[in-house]
């Protein structure tokens, strides 16, 4: 095909072979750029059959015919699109224009789609599976990735964390003085360098959840069901072994791989929220309470408190649960139970129920390790 840049082997004008006349809907302008040039030449596009034909816009005389047949369509645009040829080395490209609020040419839907060669198509799978394998990765190994987060990052994560915990509550800072006279006493039996920083904050739900940079937030509800002094120490001894093992950083790292798997596959993402961090695997929190118990022994608590208090919130649980199915739930009483439920509910979105949790912690108790 000669080069419709150059016009080498264009017919003359009025030789048979070009229309003779446009009409509105079979016609429309363009700019030709040949040779990698990054100017358009102003053309007027017009098609006869099967025949696609560049005219001067001013005269009309021609200038270069082309087989639609041999032309790829690539992907629109909101006020025409590109044409290219269909071999490789030809070197030039036509966009067309037309006024936005008019149709595309009829004859376009007769130019075929140009579509990813073979080698665009391994490029793309190459990297869409490195992406996913890269997301499965932060998901399922996350502690592999743990370095890669410097520790003035975490404690950057960590106060906006606090930041959102905070913008919603009230603190109580006589309860937080009192929060970490606990925390002084239990950080010598841990791993951690500093006492970790305390918040509490005034919510009627059951929580107690550890945060990136040392940080730990407690809600009031928490206090009013750990009531005696080793279920209480036995909490924040929990609290405290996840700050050991980085798993408010190592969520947020998993947190990370599932909006690059998100994003990849569904064009969405999922938002990190504050509960999305402290949501740890069953593992993590198997790992935390045998630490817990440790840290308590050392530290001069009963071993068993957070035992103690995953029992009572459970038992408690559970009768709300008796009272619903045998239909009593008149009167304070019932009703009463049944808000704990309700606020039990946020403890067990951050937390696995307690069960075969409780039964692991006896035993490590009775084992004396």
């Amino acid at each position: 095909m000669p080069h419709p840049g150059t016009g080498d082997g264009a017919p003359q004008e009025g030789r048979t072979g070009f229309p003779r006349r446009q009409e509105d809907g079979d016609s429309c302008h363009g700019l030709l750029y040949a040779g990698g040039s990054t100017q358009g030449r102003p053309v007027r596009v017009a098609v006869e059959g099967r025949t696609l034909f560049l005219l001067a816009p001013e005269s009309g005389r021609p200038l270069h015919r082309l087989d639609l047949a041999r032309l790829r369509r690539l992907a629109g645009l909101p006020d025409g699109c590109w044409l290219v040829s269909a071999a490789r080395d030809d070197g030039w490209k036509l966009r067309l224009v037309w006024p936005a609020h008019a149709a595309a040419p009829g004859w376009l839907r007769r130019v075929r789609r140009k579509g990813p060669t073979a080698r665009q198509w391994l490029l793309l799978v190459g990297l869409v599976g490195g992406i996913l394998g890269s997301g499965l990765a932060l998901v399922l190994m996350p502690e592999r990735f743990a370095f890669l987060l410097p520790a003035h990052r975490e404690e950057r994560l960590g106060a906006v964390a606090l930041a959102m915990l905070a913008s919603g509550h009230h603190r109580c800072e006589a309860g937080e003085r009192m929060l970490a006279a606990y925390l002084a006493a239990l950080r010598p039996a841990s791993r951690l360098k500093t006492v970790p920083e305390i918040r509490l904050f005034h919510d009627d739900r059951v929580n107690a959840f550890a945060l990136p940079g040392a940080r730990i937030a407690v809600f009031t509800g928490l206090l009013d069901t750990a009531t005696d002094r080793d279920a209480l120490a036995g909490v924040l001894a929990h609290e405290i072994a996840h700050l050991e093992r980085r798993d408010p950083t190592l969520a947020l790292i998993r947190q990370q791989g599932i909006q690059l798997i998100a994003a990849t596959l569904f064009q969405a993402s999922a938002p990190i929220d504050t509960l999305a961090l402290l949501h740890f695997s069953r593992r993590s929190e198997r790992a935390a309470d045998r630490r817990a118990v440790a840290i308590l022994r050392k530290a001069g608590f009963a071993a068993d408190g957070l035992a103690r208090f995953l029992d009572r919130i459970a038992a408690r649980e559970e009768a709300a649960e008796k009272e619903k199915r045998n239909g009593k739930e008149k009167g304070g009483k019932a009703n009463a139970l049944g808000a704990f439920v309700a606020r039990m509910a946020e403890y067990w979105s951050t937390h696995p129920a307690p069960g075969r949790r409780v039964r692991l912690l006896r035993r490590r108790i009775a084992e004396g390790s």
